[in-house]
């Protein structure tokens, strides 16, 4: 991830201050999210890792402190699994 970000870093030259990039989740499924933890809905069909909310958060921090991603994309089998989430990460 960090040789590609450095890829685009570089073509970018002084615009990539004004980048905005981002992350699409595929590999992560809520464990305390109250919703049912079928398969979700959409995306590759890879294994997914089970996170409580709290770890979800403190990893999707940790990436956008490491990486600069300014928001996140999910599918949407996966938006009512991710509700707590982004609530936790928007404050509300």
């Amino acid at each position: 991830m960090e040789q590609k970000i450095a890829w685009v870093k570089e073509a970018a030259g002084k615009r990539f201050a004004d980048l905005e990039l981002s992350q699409t989740i595929y590999d992560l499924v809520i464990t305390d999210s109250g919703t049912d933890l079928a398969p979700q809905a959409g995306g590759p069909p890879i294994p997914k890792r089970p996170l409580s909310v709290a770890q979800a958060v403190a990893h999707l921090l940790e990436q956008r402190e490491r990486y600069g991603f300014s928001y996140l994309q999910i599918y949407e089998g996966q938006m009512e699994n991710f509700a707590p989430v982004v609530a936790r990460l928007t404050g509300t």
